[in-house]
């Protein structure tokens, strides 16, 4: 869900899937159990005709990547090719951000940690058109 206005953006995603599957290989039974959901909520406001700041949270949680729960809060950059009118016609942007990592395990890693807080950066590209 992405809404604008004239000087603001803000734009909400969730994801969630499951599976669960049995198979037999070798004479050996199998289960392959798999969960993510994955949020994220972005709101920048209008610097200029294409630059915009605000903030940004995502969350996270999948079993296939060791996470319980994931949140990276931060501050946003975003620059837009397109001029900031256009923005709910099409839009080629490039997002930064960055800010603490904080993680929960579900199992110990391999740094033999059930919980740790990084650093982070990102740098991000999309293209839309409406």
């Amino acid at each position: 869900m992405v809404t604008f206005t004239e000087k603001n953006k803000f734009e909400f995603s969730y994801s969630y899937s499951w599976d669960n599957t049995d198979f037999n290989g070798e004479g050996i039974k199998y289960n392959i159990f798999s969960r993510n959901q994955y949020a994220t909520i972005l709101n920048v406001t209008s610097l200029n005709n294409h630059w915009s700041a605000g903030a940004i949270v995502a969350a996270r949680s999948t079993v296939y990547a060791n996470y319980k729960f994931k949140l990276t809060p931060g501050p946003a950059f975003e620059y837009d090719i397109f001029p900031y009118e256009q923005a709910n016609r099409r839009q080629l942007r490039l997002l930064y951000h960055f800010g603490p990592e904080f993680s929960v395990y579900n199992d110990t890693t391999e740094n033999l940690v059930l919980s740790e807080v990084l650093p982070i950066h990102s740098v991000t590209a999309a293209y839309q058109v409406v």
